[in-house]
């Protein structure tokens, strides 16, 4: 029997599903959190704009339009999907493997390309597989929600290579992704506060580091620590100076085009398109379709939820009830389900990866999420 650390009642916003846990999150008199209250759609520039956009940045006289970075999961799936049927783009399909994608994402990518008579590069890259075991184990040494990210560690700075790779040997100008999704990022809201770019950088490398100073089990692996500073020179976290540095080195110019920063992003149209047509499919282990594109993914959720009460699966549905193509009941229908995962498939994720899962780790919460989470169980 799998011991829940999460809240059996909670406070949630009467218009979406953010829970009271939600970092930085506030209600007024009628339970409405400040994200809704905050809440402006997203401009979508539309056909004729995406259209143009293209027309500009494409590779003229090559034997390819464009690169699609296609990470098997169901955003870059469609992507894909819509680059060659509705945009008729000659595409050059690029997918990276990080060692810890599933087997079905690896079927997603051949099945895509094959049905859609796309050309696939692949690149590999053991940056992430070299850093997880020991991010795992420092992060059992004192969890906190906080410091999830850097289970990650090695795979942003992996992609960032692979990708001007896959722009400089191809000569490719344009890349085009499925940006623009519905999402946050939990993991800011933790440190960051401030609205502008630079400041809530700084708060946010600020914040990871105390986060990071105050466990032993981070401060004790050198090999780590490095792997997390040569992380944040690919991260948006970095100072715009470093990227403009990178780009006049590298001369890079590339254009990245996301795709439904133009095109509503339809959560249905996606999903019936890529299993009717393309034979998509999510991973057997993960509860929800989102983020089936990497294992490690899963088990952020699985513990951000057991330590708060959420997962990002909450920040997807909570922003679709914004939009209004979700309602809040189909919402909570939805979190109720992607965030039903058992500890015994987080155990076989684990094996997968590697790695031995420590289920001793709820003992060791830090005192403010412990206290955090038995003042919501007190009742």
């Amino acid at each position: 029997m799998d011991m829940i650390l999460h809240p059996r009642s909670v406070q949630r916003c009467t218009r979406c599903v953010l829970t009271a846990d939600y970092p930085g999150l506030d209600f007024d008199e009628h339970g409405i959190c400040s994200r809704c209250r905050e809440f402006e759609p997203s401009a979508v520039h539309g056909d004729s704009k995406l259209h143009e956009a293209v027309e500009r940045s494409r590779t003229p006289g090559g034997k390819y339009d464009c690169l699609v970075m296609l990470s098997g999961g169901r955003d870059s799936t469609f992507t894909l999907h819509y680059a060659v049927k509705e945009l008729g783009l000659r595409v050059l399909a690029c997918a990276i493997d990080n060692g810890c994608v599933p087997e079905e994402t690896h079927e997603n990518i051949r099945n895509a390309t094959s049905i859609l008579g796309v050309d696939l590069l692949v690149k590999t890259h053991d940056n992430l597989l070299r850093s997880f075991p020991a991010a795992l184990s420092a992060w059992f040494r004192r969890p906190s929600p906080g410091l999830l990210p850097t289970l990650c560690t090695g795979c942003r700075r992996g992609l960032a290579r692979c990708y001007r790779e896959f722009s400089r040997k191809s000569g490719i100008s344009l890349r085009l992704s499925g940006g623009g999704e519905p999402e946050k990022s939990i993991a800011t809201s933790f440190f960051a506060t401030s609205s502008d770019r630079e400041t809530r950088a700084r708060q946010l490398v600020l914040g990871l580091a105390t986060e990071v100073a105050r466990n032993p089990g981070y401060w004790t692996r050198t090999s780590l620590l490095v792997q997390m500073l040569l992380e944040y020179s690919d991260s948006w976290l970095a100072p715009q100076s470093l990227h403009r540095l990178r780009k006049t080195v590298t001369r890079a110019r590339t254009v990245t085009i996301e795709l439904f920063r133009f095109v509503p992003w339809n959560e249905k149209l996606i999903m019936d398109t890529i299993t009717s047509k393309l034979k998509w499919k999510r991973y057997r282990l993960s509860r929800a379709d989102w983020r089936s594109d990497c294992k490690i993914a899963v088990l952020r959720n699985y513990f951000n939820y057991q330590i708060l009460g959420f997962s990002k699966h909450d920040e997807l549905v909570s922003n679709l009830v914004r939009q209004g193509t979700l309602s809040r009941a189909e919402a909570l229908s939805r979190v109720e389900h992607d965030n039903d995962q058992s500890e015994d498939s987080i155990r076989e994720i684990c094996g997968e990866l590697g790695v031995r899962y420590d289920d001793r780790w709820r003992t060791r919460l830090p005192r403010e999420w412990r206290s955090r989470r038995e003042g919501s169980l007190g009742n």
